[in-house]
């Protein structure tokens, strides 16, 4: 009698644990269920928190990235919906003087990659008609617009190898270069 009670106990106890490791696993895998905001959550968002906001791209359907510059604070938010579907934010501001810095560069290396130009002179944002990120290894993206004061250019490549920008470089309608990120590093220097 007393081995039976200890073979139901092991049941028990064996049920009790895988139910406990699939809760578990399913927690995890649910709390990682981020993806991109849609359209609606993102304007709401923006509305919301009073954004001077300049463009928007969903990265991959996982973040929407949301560059802003209202004339005094340059920077851009990360926005994603989590497991509950509701819309959370990261952001990265930056207090900027036009007459030190007429571009403002971010961006992110490893897993989704991408790099973020805001361009904060008017005439420069005229003249710009594409804008082009270098990268190791000879990789260019590239992305054209008339009147754009904002890009933001992505590798389609996901993974964790870390990438660099060697420069970024805006062109004109003639395809001249009109600004060079190392250039412009070379002078303040």
């Amino acid at each position: 009698m007393k081995l039976e009670i200890n073979k139901w106990f092991i049941i028990i106890g064996t049920a009790i644990l895988i139910l406990l490791l699939y809760y578990n696993y399913k927690t995890k895998v649910d709390s990682n269920a981020y993806k991109a905001p849609t359209d609606s959550q993102v304007q709401k968002f923006i509305e919301t928190n009073n954004i001077s906001f300049l463009d928007k791209k969903d990265i991959h359907n996982e973040y929407t990235i949301v560059p802003f510059y209202d004339g005094n604070q340059v920077g851009f938010y990360t926005l994603y919906s989590d497991h509950k579907g509701e819309v959370q934010s990261r952001y990265i501001m930056s207090s900027v003087s036009k007459k030190e810095s007429k571009v403002f560069v971010a961006g992110i290396s490893p897993g989704n990659p991408y790099a973020i130009i805001i361009i904060m002179d008017e005439n420069l944002t005229k003249e710009t008609k594409k804008a082009v990120v270098e990268i190791s290894g000879g990789l260019t993206i590239e992305e054209s617009g008339e009147n754009k004061s904002s890009y933001i250019l992505t590798n389609n490549k996901i993974d964790d190898e870390k990438i660099f920008m060697s420069d970024i470089k805006l062109y004109n309608s003639s395809n001249e270069v009109i600004y060079s990120l190392n250039e412009n590093w070379k002078n303040i220097n």
